[in-house]
């Protein structure tokens, strides 16, 4: 009976020993499977490659990212709009000058030291003359007509005047324009040349004898001929002005 009893005993520890063996290992493999996945995460947890720690996202992860630097209140710094200086009306140099075109003042004998009239005359070449343009310059005006002897024999000193880079215009005051400029053609004469068919510009420059010539030194008369000169009187009278 005892010895029945003593392999019941045995028999039932053996029992309980095995299901303790079974126990502690189910037990370490729960373990090691826990382990498992708090070590290596699935697809769905791990995070996405190359993300901007700087960014943070919403909750949607849809709209705009939201970046810490871009609400800023520091305030902006921005470059002074720059004015620019009123534009000055030019300065009228010569009030209340007499004008051929306008028939501003009052024809008169001009003299030495006069404000030189102001006008404009269509040239040969197609231009348009107004002589104020040339109030920074010094010019000289003759007067002039084809059938006028004097008139016609100072010409080559005019034009040896223009090749030395004088300003010289001839204004024809008793011709057409078709004779003036066939004539100045014709003896190729490279001047500016214009024709005063109507007076309108000898009436400010009143003369009783051509050639008249008038050498201008920046809009105020310096030399006054009648009567024609040569080359040399002419040049002088230039040259002074400079």
């Amino acid at each position: 009976m005892k010895k029945k009893t003593g392999l019941i005993v045995l028999t039932l520890m053996l029992a309980v020993s095995a299901t303790a063996c079974g126990s502690k290992k189910g037990t370490k493999n729960a373990f090691a499977d826990k382990m498992t996945v708090a070590e290596g995460k699935t697809e769905q947890e791990e995070e996405p490659v190359g993300r901007n720690p700087f960014v943070r996202f919403r909750e949607d992860d849809t709209e705009e990212p939201e970046y810490p630097w871009k609400d800023s209140k520091e305030p902006k710094t921005e470059e002074p709009a720059t004015e620019e200086p009123p534009t000055e009306a030019p300065v009228d140099r010569f009030p209340g000058r007499s004008n051929a075109d306008t028939g501003e003042g009052t024809p008169k004998i001009l003299q030495v030291g006069d404000v030189a009239p102001d006008f404009t005359i269509d040239l040969k070449d197609g231009r348009t003359f107004r002589l104020s343009d040339f109030d920074d310059e010094v010019i000289l005006i003759n007067f002039w007509a084809t059938w006028c002897g004097p008139c016609v024999g100072e010409m080559p000193a005019f034009e040896q005047l223009q090749q030395e880079g004088y300003n010289i215009l001839c204004i024809n005051c008793g011709d057409n324009s078709f004779t003036t400029n066939q004539f100045a053609d014709q003896n190729e004469y490279s001047f500016m040349v214009g024709c005063d068919e109507d007076y309108r510009i000898i009436t400010y420059y009143p003369t009783d004898y051509i050639p008249y010539t008038v050498v201008v030194d920046h809009g105020v008369i310096a030399k006054l001929y009648t009567g024609a000169n040569d080359y040399s009187e002419y040049k002088s009278a230039l040259d002074s002005c400079y």
